[in-house]
């Protein structure tokens, strides 16, 4: 099969492995017609006693000394997550791999989830699929997997400072393009990017074998600066609460309402030393992991905006306590849901106004706008910045994709629709920054207003970014005011 094809982790034995996983035939439980998404896992160990629920923990536990709660075996421990699933009216898909449980399966198990994830998502086409634990628990329907539009979703590590030692330092790091994930909440989009995170993944697994698969993917992302692409969202602790970690730890204050947990995992750790002796790699972090990753954290001022980031007011409910904990710490400034576009309100309301005078004059599926004569009956010629984003807007809200050509050379207008084609783009242009402002220079934003521009007619961040703009240097500005542009938009540079 294509999922194991030159596989070389650990020999013809782990292609073995692969081979039999692999040819699972998945079939999700949809009891939720109207969800976008299916909740999975996959398990092994039938019959066997998961230490994890037990208590005292195993790394608690002192010689002798009795436990307060017996362990359950790992097909209880199932059915108690797909009946968490079923209460909160989530689709789920939780499949059993014998394989993994054998001598040195563990291993194995550890090298599998990307693939997966990827067989899950193709068993629930279109719908996207929600990794979780499966000794983690659904506590409250996650609304924000239906959002539109998004490739990868996990809990980030820099976006979300309460579980850290800040009641002691008053320092907070919120730094969104230094995306460390942990892997027991992964949500991916049914969409070309999301799966194409995963061959991603898969091939970086293969270099790092028995390593943890959350720091192999950050670590991917980093190197290959994967959040231009992407469009994504770093989940707060409320969808990965550690409850024997949290409960005591975060047990007063408006910040920690339990009542806002959309996911739990109220289940031990599985510690590291444990981990390897069940086969896992003992340093379990991918080589040169902080010269790549953790040394580029900057954990600066940004903004958010409610109105971009979500559908609904439905689905912010469970990051309240979350935005409210940044803003009242100001670490963020929060631009709240019912005011829209904040400070940019006026100038949103203006480009309304405008949007109703321009008429649609081409029926093409490009459009060709430009302050110049081109002999192209595609074109539709404008004599300002601003009527010229207000016409690109127009045109992409009607369906109809736009290549923008600011000089009288059109030559480099097939560059950036070629690469926004072939790579499924939102929005393509130069990109000449070089700023130290964030973890690299090209999540910043300093656009050669000269060049050609591509803009898709798929995404309504893009469209919100030309609604608050009134010139392409309005649009740089924004761009590098918050990081909700670059992690939302399908951003490519040429």
């Amino acid at each position: 099969m294509s999922l194991i094809r030159k596989r070389k982790v650990g020999g013809s034995d782990a292609d073995d492995f692969f081979a039999r996983a692999t040819s699972h035939s998945l079939k999700p439980t949809i009891i939720n017609e109207e969800s976008k998404f299916v909740v999975v896992t996959y398990w092994w160990g039938r019959g066997n006693l998961n230490k994890n629920t037990q208590r005292p923990c195993p790394e608690e536990l002192e010689p002798g000394q009795p436990l307060d709660v017996p362990p359950i075996k790992f097909e209880e421990m199932i059915q108690n997550w797909e009946q968490a699933c079923a209460k909160h009216k989530c689709n789920y898909l939780a499949e059993e791999y014998p394989e993994f449980a054998v001598k040195g399966g563990y291993q194995h198990a550890i090298n599998f989830k990307p693939y997966f994830i990827d067989i899950a998502l193709a068993a629930c086409y279109p719908r996207g699929v929600l990794y979780i634990d499966g000794d983690m628990k659904i506590k409250l329907y996650p609304g924000i997997c239906d959002a539109e539009g998004v490739d990868y979703m996990a809990r980030g590590w820099n976006t979300d400072p309460r579980p850290g030692n800040w009641k002691k330092t008053n320092k907070f790091c919120f730094d969104p393009y230094v995306f460390e994930m942990s892997g027991g909440t992964m949500f991916f989009g049914n969409t070309y990017h999301g799966r194409n995170l995963l061959k991603v993944w898969q091939r970086e697994t293969a270099k790092h074998p028995g390593k943890a698969d959350d720091r192999i993917l950050s670590m991917a992302l980093m190197l290959q600066k994967m959040l231009i692409s992407l469009s994504t969202i770093q989940l707060p602790i409320e969808y990965l609460w550690l409850d024997m970690d949290y409960d005591d730890y975060l047990k007063s204050g408006k910040d920690y309402e339990k009542k806002y947990v959309s996911i739990s995992h109220p289940e031990c750790l599985t510690g590291e030393d444990r981990a390897a002796t069940e086969g896992a790699s003992s340093n379990r972090y991918p080589r040169s992991y902080d010269r790549y990753v953790s040394n580029y954290l900057y954990c600066d001022w940004d903004e958010i905006y409610e109105y971009l980031q979500f559908d609904n007011k439905d689905q912010i409910k469970p990051f309240k306590p979350y935005f409210n904990f940044l803003e009242e710490h100001d670490v963020v400034d929060l631009i709240p849901y019912a005011k829209k576009y904040g400070s940019y309100n006026p100038i949103a309301k203006k480009n309304s106004e405008l949007l109703d005078q321009v008429q649609i004059r081409v029926r093409d599926k490009l459009v060709l706008v430009s302050p110049h004569d081109y002999p192209s009956v595609s074109l539709h010629k404008v004599g300002s910045e601003r009527e010229a984003l207000v016409t690109i807007l127009k045109y992409i809200i009607n369906g109809q994709s736009v290549v923008y050509v600011p000089g009288r050379s059109a030559r480099s207008a097939k560059t950036v629709v070629a690469k926004a084609l072939e790579n499924e783009l939102d929005f393509v242009a130069r990109n000449e920054s070089n700023s130290k402002a964030r973890a690299k220079a090209e999540y910043s934003l300093d656009l050669d207003k000269d060049y050609p521009m591509y803009f898709g007619s798929n995404n309504k961040t893009l469209k919100h970014w030309l609604l608050m703009s009134e010139s392409f240097a309005e649009m740089e500005k924004l761009f590098n005011r918050t990081y909700l542009f670059l992690t939302r938009i399908h951003c490519g540079w040429v």
